[in-house]
């Protein structure tokens, strides 16, 4: 794993990230001393780790992608609130499950230095990705109109999901979805399977590299070379 310590890139730990407490801390040190913008995400898999929970969006984010998206579970981070806890509280407005801190393992520290939220000044914003384990067949489960329209588990097999249109309406069911939304899946299926309890570490510089992985160097059994027959189907 990677660390720039230049204190010129502020943005970036400034120490070796090893578990929630210190990403939550790091996090804040750049929320306080750049004044960007936290968001959280989690990638929710089943315990085999072949079933990915998706949220579609609601029509108020349609006019973007020509279509109601799909994403992981997650939003913004309040003023005063650790990313930690945030993510928690997304996930259960989002899709009614409810877990605790002991459930999350750190997945991602991804800083999009261009990003500029639609209610600030200016740019930048630091995406905390996190890692859990759940029950597909919670009767917790639900959508939480009009945030989110569904809210299902999906099969996750990286080449199928990569040649899902990311944008418009088709015959995908999870289409429109956006490309690092996948590849971010992939990062927490990788962090559950090696049980890491440091989160990786990747800077985006501008908003068309989030079609790359979130490593420096993709494993090559992950080259993406044609998706299989079939589409994805729910978890019913």
């Amino acid at each position: 794993m990677y660390f720039d310590y230049d204190p010129a890139d502020r943005h970036l730990p400034q120490t070796e990230l090893h578990g929630l407490a210190e990403m939550d801390a790091e996090a804040d040190r750049v929320r306080q001393e750049l004044g960007w913008s936290l968001a959280a995400f989690i990638g929710v898999f089943d315990a085999d780790l072949e079933w990915l929970l998706f949220v579609q969006m609601g029509d108020y984010a349609s006019q973007l992608y020509g279509g109601r998206p799909w994403g992981l579970p997650g939003g913004g981070v309040q003023p005063d609130e650790a990313p930690s806890n945030a993510v928690l509280r997304e996930l259960e407005e989002e899709t009614g499950l409810k877990l605790d801190a002991n459930a999350l393992l750190p997945a991602g520290w991804f800083a999009t230095p261009y990003y500029q939220p639609h209610w600030r000044d200016h740019c930048g914003e630091v995406r905390l990705l996190y890692a859990a384990i759940a029950d597909p067949d919670s009767p917790l489960l639900r959508p939480a109109p009009p945030e989110t329209e569904i809210v299902s588990f999906f099969p996750f097999n990286l080449e199928s999901l990569m040649q899902v249109p990311e944008t418009g309406n088709g015959e995908h069911v999870l289409q429109p979805l956006r490309k690092h939304w996948v590849w971010w899946g992939r990062a927490c299926q990788r962090t559950l399977e090696n049980q890491l309890r440091s989160p990786e570490i990747w800077t985006y510089q501008n908003k068309e590299q989030l079609r790359e992985p979130p490593w420096a160097i993709p494993p090559s059994f992950e080259s993406v070379v044609s998706a299989p027959d079939g589409l994805p189907a729910k978890r019913s």
